[in-house]
Formats: structure tokens, C-alpha cells, sequence
């Protein structure tokens, strides 16, 4: 296979592997043979690059560090706990841990050696900036876990706590969600306290680790105490990242 930028596409090539939107639907499959117009659907989903076939380069391993099924899997199970809650209703332990099945997929996808690359290529929509963030930051947060030398069951930890590190967002309303910034500190004092609420929402489910709770609440943290809800300062661990926007 080979990765080529949209730009490089030309119609008759062929996908190299099925293609999910942000919101982890199915596009299409592997196979499918790329037309002019479709090529102009392609780049309407904001991606950069896909993979197609060529038979000139079957000896050069190119794919995903991570599954994008189970990366699709992910979002949209994180999507209906979003919806579930902020519906009112009671989340039980085995609705929490359902949306940890993904998360231990792709700890084990690094295992026992790391073979491809995490796939970033997303322009992320406003309304899907809370389901497929997270899970991007979870692959993330499991690879630098994985290099650091953390084994396969201390990283769904690191996981999990960046998958619903941004849980307290249901408290907030539309106009707060839509000032939502990963790359600006935020001004609203309701979305600062989000990590607190996230906090709170899961200290008492059993099947959340003490380390994960840790992770999930300083995920703002900076070294030199800027970062919030408690302004803590100081180095940090692995556990406690410096960098979770």
C-alpha cells in the first residue's frame, strides 16, 4: 500500500482500507475504486491522506498504529454516554466499562512492538470536537505510555482517564460548548472547572483507578502553577501529563 496526500489522489485508484468519518461511521471499504467526484467528497470530510493500493510497493508495510474501526467503535460509544447523560440518566458500571472495551484494544495493538503510525489526520468539526478528540488523545497518551516503558495493564489507565477527561463538559450549555478552544486558555469559569467535574461525576464507580481519577482531575496541570482547577505546580509524572488540551 501507500499513503498519498488528497491532493496526489487520482480517479481509478484503488482504498486501501475502509475509510470512517469523525463520527466513526463507515465512508466506504477497502477496494473501492476512487472517481473524480468522490476524491472531492473525500477532502469535504477533512481529510489529508489515505491509503490505496499499488502494486509497486507491496513490500513496504504502511498502516495505522491503531485500528480506525476500533478508534470509530470508540467515539461512538463515547458519544452515546454523552447523549446518555445529559438524557439524566443513571450510568451503571457495566455502561462505564463498555466504553473501556476499545480503549484495552488498542493498549494490546501495542503489543509486543509498535508497528505503524497514529492516524491524526482530522480537521475536526466543532460538533464532533468532544467524541473524537478525547479518543485521539487516548492513542496518544497510550503510545507515550508504551515508549516510556508502561506496560499493558497500566495503559488503558492513562487511556481511559483521556478519554472522559472532558466528561464534565455535560454541565455546560451550548453557548460554553461552543467556546470550547483546545489551543486557547479558557475564559469561562465553568469550563476551567471541568476537569473538577469530571472528577466528581466519576469518584464513585468502582471500575475507575485511583490513578485514573488523578489523571482525569490535573489534566490541566503546569509546572509552574498556571494550569487549574488547583493551580499545582511542580514536575510531573506520566500519570499526572502536563499537556492534556
Amino acid at each position: 500500500m501507500q499513503r498519498l496526500h488528497l491532493d496526489m489522489l487520482k480517479p481509478g485508484m484503488v482504498l486501501g482500507q475502509n475509510l470512517f468519518d469523525q463520527s466513526g461511521r463507515l465512508i466506504d471499504g477497502n477496494g473501492m475504486k476512487l472517481s473524480e467526484e468522490y476524491i472531492q467528497v473525500l477532502q469535504s470530510y477533512g481529510m489529508k491522506e489515505i491509503l490505496v493500493h499499488n502494486s509497486n510497493m507491496l513490500d513496504i508495510p504502511v498502516q495505522c498504529l491503531y485500528s480506525p474501526l476500533i478508534e470509530a467503535t470508540l467515539s461512538i460509544e463515547l458519544r452515546e454516554l454523552f447523549t446518555e447523560m445529559r438524557g439524566g440518566a443513571e450510568i451503571s458500571e457495566k455502561m462505564l466499562e463498555k466504553v473501556f472495551d476499545p480503549i484495552y484494544q488498542m493498549a494490546g495493538e501495542l503489543f509486543p512492538e509498535l508497528i505503524g503510525e497514529p492516524n491524526l489526520n482530522l480537521k475536526l468539526k466543532a460538533e464532533e470536537y468532544q467524541f473524537v478528540y478525547p479518543v485521539k488523545v487516548a492513542g496518544i497518551r497510550m503510545l507515550l505510555g508504551k515508549r516510556a516503558g508502561y506496560g499493558i495493564y497500566d495503559l488503558p489507565i492513562l487511556g481511559i482517564a483521556a478519554l472522559l477527561m472532558n466528561l464534565g463538559y455535560i454541565n455546560l450549555s451550548g453557548n460554553e460548548i461552543n467556546m470550547i478552544d483546545p489551543f486557547c486558555e479558557p475564559q469561562s469559569v465553568n469550563i476551567k472547572n471541568h476537569p473538577l467535574e469530571t472528577w466528581k461525576i466519576l469518584l464513585n464507580y468502582k471500575c475507575i483507578h485511583p490513578d485514573t481519577l488523578n489523571a482525569v482531575k490535573h489534566h490541566h496541570k503546569r509546572y509552574d502553577g498556571n494550569g487549574y482547577p488547583d493551580k499545582l505546580s511542580g514536575i510531573l509524572t506520566l500519570y499526572h501529563p502536563r499537556y492534556w488540551l
